[in-house]
């Protein structure tokens, strides 16, 4: 499937390049009310799917967001926890990628038409990127 209509132009290249580095069936899909993205790895074979009726930002941080399953799955297996440390690592390496090569737009994504606030926290161990749903949900990774 392409994709390219449903996230940033800019973003696109890099996104790509982690689909096919781990040859991830990528399909955007009708809008689930419980879910905006999902993982599953079944039959050898990695699978996404991202809710078709997000903005262009908020179904890159998802689908980076599941991208950054596959990566954590592909390295350690089920022996972890889905949003563990590693996990959280790998998701904060693939979205420094779109905060280093400005993908997001200049205003950031505090604007009311994007589901997702971004913020980056100093830490003594490096940047922690942290996403603040409207529901309040708070992920610190």
């Amino acid at each position: 499937m392409d994709f390219k209509k449903y996230i940033p132009h800019r973003a696109y290249y890099y996104i790509t390049q982690w689909i096919n580095e781990l040859n991830i069936d990528v399909q955007f899909v009708n809008s689930r009310k419980t879910k905006l993205g999902d993982y599953r790895f079944r039959n050898n074979q990695h699978f996404i799917t991202v809710n078709n009726n997000l903005n262009k930002y908020a179904a890159l941080i998802t689908l980076t967001h599941e991208i950054a399953h596959a990566f954590t799955f592909a390295e350690f297996g089920k022996t972890i926890k889905p949003h563990g440390i590693q996990w959280k690592e790998n998701f904060k390496k693939l979205m420094l990628t779109f905060f280093d090569y400005n993908i997001f737009p200049d205003e950031g994504l505090t604007n009311p038409d994007t589901i997702f606030n971004i913020v980056v926290l100093p830490h003594p161990d490096g940047p922690r990127i942290a996403y603040l749903f409207p529901s309040s949900f708070f992920l610190h990774c």
